[in-house]
């Protein structure tokens, strides 16, 4: 998570989910810390280990807007 000073306001960037360096609840800290509304959709994927976020509806340094949607898909 990138966070950058604005005078007055701080900007938060969405980090890589997808990294391996997140779990489920890690990101839904993130999501409840900024008012966004999470959706966790659990896909059959033999690529990836079970519990692994391969997918994230937001980019990486995409600036976070309060109350925005947010969706992770996790191998099941």
């Amino acid at each position: 998570m990138v966070n950058q000073l604005i005078p007055g306001k701080i900007i938060i960037s969405y980090p890589n989910f997808c990294n391996n360096s997140y779990n489920i609840s890690q990101v839904e800290e993130f999501a409840n810390s900024n008012n966004l509304t999470l959706t966790i959709e659990y896909v059959e994927n033999s690529g990836y280990d079970t519990g692994t976020i391969f997918y994230q509806s937001r980019a990486e340094g995409t600036t976070v807007v309060n109350g925005a949607r947010l969706l992770i898909r996790v191998a099941k």
